[in-house]
């Protein structure tokens, strides 16, 4: 291709450019200094290779470096709307926007496992029903429950009877030491019949049989005394009524100290096996309650026990069989909510045999949601927590808002990210588990030393570019970006306080060079 026929080409294309108000300062462009450029043109043509492209090609690469310089007429400026201003400080309103998912809480959320293994016998809830703080979700029949229940009514049926022992025990030994403290006056039998019985118990035969003993045997001896005194009864009769006498009085004295002893170590005895029946019995009780049953469930199960355990034991265990045996249910217990939500699983049929392990149901309460989102390492020191958020699903659901309660003190090894949390409350039930939101975050406002708009800042190649103005023509300069804001960009390095720039019409001056440089790589025939 010779040189005239490229020269041509770009008059050409700079003509096209100029009709829709663009200009390139290119060789063909200006004509005060197209004129110079072409007789250099034509003599470094003709001193190559024999006028071979090559050298026509190596000459319009040597020009790249004046074609990013960019010079429009007045006329071109107001077309475009180009505007320029000096370069200064500004403020940036940081917000940050990123991806996040709507989750439950997990302090929210429970999964509800028997605490015995057995068999479904009722099932009164299903998937996505609303249940309150202790509702019934299903029935379970137990043989470990039913072992337990008849367990805590063996002992507490002791734990009864035992106390009605002991305040019986306290009074014999109280009516026992009212008696030693009549027979301390030696009363005559006689006298002793008169004196009002009291229950005494076991304790009240064996003092008084000891004592007529005694009494009885006294007399005889002072009998015998007199009689062998007046030489009417024979010493072998005297030494009898003697020894007769010693033996009962001896019983007497042994009954009277070993009784009392006898009657407190009653009550002792009595006491600690109360206090062993009622410790048994709430251990019982307890173990109902590791077993799923509520207060409420053991005081109706109290309630069998009969009142009559305390006047009449035997017939009392007959009635209590009795009960038993019409407790058609005695073995089922039922699985309750613990709390107030919206059952999201469930895992349970009527009939099937459930281990202590097996998740029945998962319950959550969906009156408040986590916005999780990751937040990567360029992010971090915008995101801290008490910041408020404003959160958007789109598709016709109402933005919400919540606070920035928690961020990760760690990054995660493979994804570099931090995760962190919003706490949104969600009394409508708008806030679904699974919906992907966008989390902007108000990261606060900061003083920059150079800040331009967003739209100022355009790409080019690899670089990012702001376009300076320089004795009226516009050149990009390699900017480096810092901080953000919704239409403001810090310039950290490449524009300077005061430096003129492009405000407006950057893009605009951005095409005329890419476009330039595609005419010019069309001219050299490579």
């Amino acid at each position: 291709m010779s040189v005239k026929r490229t020269r041509a080409r770009i008059t050409l294309l700079s003509a096209a450019l100029v009709a829709v108000g663009l200009c390139l300062t290119a060789p063909g462009c200006s004509d005060d200094r197209h004129d110079g450029h072409e007789d250099h043109d034509d003599h470094e043509g003709h001193a190559g290779h024999d006028g071979h492209d090559d050298d026509e090609g190596s000459a319009g690469h040597e020009g790249h470096a004046g074609e990013d310089r960019v010079q429009l007429t007045p006329t071109q400026r107001e077309q475009i709307g180009l505007r320029v201003a000096e370069a200064g400080p500004g403020t940036l309103h940081a917000r940050a926007a990123f991806p996040g998912e709507i989750v439950v809480s997990p302090d929210r959320l429970a999964h509800i496992v028997p605490r015995a293994s057995g068999i479904v016998r009722q099932v009164t809830k299903s998937l996505g029903d609303q249940v309150e703080a202790e509702e019934t979700l299903a029935w379970l029949e137990s043989a470990a429950l039913g072992e337990a229940k008849l367990k805590f009514f063996a002992k507490q049926s002791e734990a009864r009877i035992y106390s009605l022992d002991l305040p019986r025990a306290r009074l014999i030994h109280k009516h026992t030491l009212s008696l030693l403290a009549v027979l301390e006056k030696m009363p005559s039998v006689e006298e002793l019949h008169a004196v009002r019985p009291q229950e005494v118990g076991e304790y009240h035969g064996r003092l008084i049989s000891a004592y007529a003993d005694f009494v009885f045997s006294k007399k005889a001896y002072a009998r015998e005394k007199t009689l062998y005194a007046k030489k009417i009864s024979s010493e072998g009769d005297l030494i009898h009524a003697e020894s007769a006498f010693e033996k009962a009085q001896a019983d007497y004295l042994a009954a009277r100290d070993t009784i009392p002893f006898e009657a407190m170590r009653k009550v002792i005895d009595t006491a600690r096996k109360q206090q062993v029946a009622e410790f048994e019995a709430a251990a019982a009780a307890q173990n109902l309650r590791i077993l799923g049953l509520s207060d409420t469930d053991i005081r109706a199960l109290d309630a069998l026990v009969p009142k009559a355990l305390l006047q009449d034991p035997a017939a009392a265990e007959s009635d209590l069989a009795a009960r038993l045996k019409q407790e058609r249910k005695l073995a089922w217990y039922p699985l309750r909510a613990p709390f107030a939500g919206t059952i999201l699983e469930k895992h349970i049929t009527l009939g099937e045999k459930l281990g202590d392990d097996a998740q029945a149901f998962t319950i959550a309460d969906l009156s408040q949601v986590w916005v999780q989102f990751n937040v990567y390492q360029k992010d971090l020191l915008l995101v801290r927590a008490g910041q408020r958020t404003r959160i958007e699903a789109g598709i016709g659901i109402a933005n919400g808002a919540g606070v920035v309660a928690y961020v990760a003190p760690l990054v995660e090894e493979v994804s570099r990210t931090a995760v962190a949390r919003v706490v949104l409350e969600n009394p409508d039930g708008r806030w679904r588990p699974g919906l992907f939101v966008t989390v902007h975050v108000d990261a606060g406002s900061f003083e920059a030393a150079v800040v331009v708009p967003r739209t100022a800042v355009q790409t080019l190649g690899q670089r990012q570019v702001v376009f300076i103005e320089e004795d009226g023509a516009f050149e990009p300069v390699t900017v480096t970006l810092g901080r953000t804001s919704d239409g403001s960009v810090e310039i950290i390095e490449g524009l300077e306080k005061g430096q003129r720039y492009v405000v407006k019409g950057a893009f605009d001056l951005k095409a005329k060079i890419v476009t330039s440089s595609m005419g010019s790589h069309a001219g050299h025939g490579h």
